[in-house]
């Protein structure tokens, strides 16, 4: 409901609701549905390549810390060494 009220479109829902709307007479014409089911069709997939792909990839396919990955190197979240703090002066 959030998606729609944020003005997204759903492909899948807009070729149930696009042809409804015109065979009860609305002022839409079958350009127009093709014109809206194109374009949300590329958002769709551009939301599905980066949003959904992106979220699975961060939860389950990045490897984990110390696991090798496909070429070998060894994922390492080890921190460099910080430098000794010096003593701050006190203003003058």
């Amino acid at each position: 409901m959030a998606f729609v009220a944020m003005g997204f479109d759903h492909v899948v829902a807009n070729m149930f609701f696009l042809p409804a709307a015109i065979f009860a007479g609305a002022d839409l014409t079958w350009w127009d549905a093709l014109h809206n089911w194109i374009f949300a069709f590329l958002g769709n997939f551009v939301g599905a390549a980066i949003f959904v792909a992106g979220a699975y990839w961060y939860l389950y396919a990045r490897p984990a810390p110390g696991e090798p990955t496909g070429g070998g190197v060894t994922v390492t979240t080890e921190e460099p060494e910080a430098e000794p703090a010096t003593p701050t002066q006190a203003p003058a």
